[in-house]
């Protein structure tokens, strides 16, 4: 083999194996990313879960201190009163 086709093939070579790299790269990077992309969502999911289950416990928890502050002037509901009152301030 000569020098200039030496030359030649590895001028190809090169051109095929920037190539195939990149391919593999990018390849690699979409399933880094996609698997990112999924435990992203998964958390964002379990934020809004539990989002949902604050907000319904505390309209719950709204419902309990009504009930007590219903019964504010009944003896002995000092202390549940305030604990609602400190719960709940605006009640």
């Amino acid at each position: 083999m000569t020098d200039v086709q030496w030359e030649w093939y590895t001028y190809l070579l090169a051109g095929v194996e920037t190539t195939t790299f990149t391919a593999i790269g990018w390849l690699f990077g979409k399933e880094v990313h996609r698997e990112q992309a999924q435990q992203a969502e998964l958390r964002a999911n379990m934020t809004q879960n539990a989002l949902e289950t604050v907000a319904e416990e505390n309209t719950r928890g709204r419902m309990v201190a009504k009930a007590v502050m219903a019964h504010a002037k009944v003896q002995n509901m000092g202390p549940l009163i305030e604990m609602v009152h400190i719960a709940y301030p605006d009640m």
